[in-house]
């Protein structure tokens, strides 16, 4: 699959920002950068714990998307500001995030998963404004917060586990 980005597409397209951006852009680029990872996710052991999986499997993503930083920071800026982007790209970046999961064997099927999935995405968003703004060489900025991120989100799960009758 061709990265929609390459050649400098977002400049090349007169794009000022994600709200001018076509829908059909934005879903070729989340096809693609899947396309991409589903072969490192599918080797990521399903024996290690969720944190593990979901921190290498984030890496991925960001590793993936590394070579397009620029043309993603050029268009961020309206990221869920918009609501035609958000009616539009939510669905579409939940769609990508229900299938990771899958991938790693953490399908979103009883309520603490789906707590999960949802924490993990509003979570990205945060990841992926650091990551546009990291600036050190091993991303080691973007790290810390997705490492403790997930040890939160590990907290989140706990308390929804404890806090809600799954009885019901």
């Amino acid at each position: 699959m061709k990265n929609p980005f390459d050649h400098d597409a977002i400049e090349s397209m007169g794009l000022r920002g994600l709200g001018d951006a076509p829908i059909e852009t934005l879903a070729a680029y989340v096809y693609y950068a899947e396309s991409i990872i589903e072969p490192q996710i599918s080797s990521i052991d399903a024996d290690l714990p969720i944190h593990d999986r979901l921190l290498e499997a984030t890496l991925i993503l960001f590793d993936t998307m590394l070579p397009d930083k620029a043309a993603i920071k050029r268009i961020s800026p309206d990221m869920l500001s918009s609501p035609c982007i958000v009616k539009d790209f939510v669905p579409l970046a939940h769609g990508f995030f229900t299938r990771l999961f899958c991938q790693l064997s953490l399908a979103p099927n009883d309520f603490a998963s789906k707590a999960r999935l949802h924490m993990y995405t509003a979570y990205f968003n945060h990841w992926l404004h650091i990551w546009l703004s990291d600036e050190t060489p091993d991303q080691s900025d973007t790290m810390a917060a997705i490492d403790q991120d997930l040890n939160q989100l590990r907290e989140w799960k706990e308390w929804i586990m404890n806090a809600v009758p799954l009885n019901f």
